[in-house]
């Protein structure tokens, strides 16, 4: 967790549904679940059993999928978060998709 805890402060949701802006973190709606209830509840309700999904970005893996499952980790205090690590090749797959 101590590994992935950074990727709470990117902005990687909108704060307008159907708007394309990133301008709400996940520590965001850690701190103010009040002000963000239904990304809250969403993050209340994951499915815990599925792997969080990482990419090499340069020397750091980053989570491709998985915020909302990282920030239930989080709330729960989990110390071991489950991930699957992705090379090169799917990183490829991916963004010549």
């Amino acid at each position: 967790m101590k590994d992935l805890e950074w990727h709470l402060e990117l902005p990687v949701w909108t704060t307008v549904p159907g708007e394309p802006r990133f301008d709400l973190a996940p520590r965001e709606v850690l701190r103010s679940p009040d002000d963000h209830h239904r990304r809250y509840a969403r993050i209340r309700s994951v499915d815990l059993s599925y792997q969080l999904d990482l990419f090499k970005n340069g020397d750091r893996w980053v989570i491709v999928d998985g915020y909302h499952r990282l920030a239930r980790h989080w709330l729960d205090e989990s110390t071991e978060v489950p991930v699957r690590m992705h090379g090169d090749e799917c990183w490829e797959a991916v963004v010549n998709a």
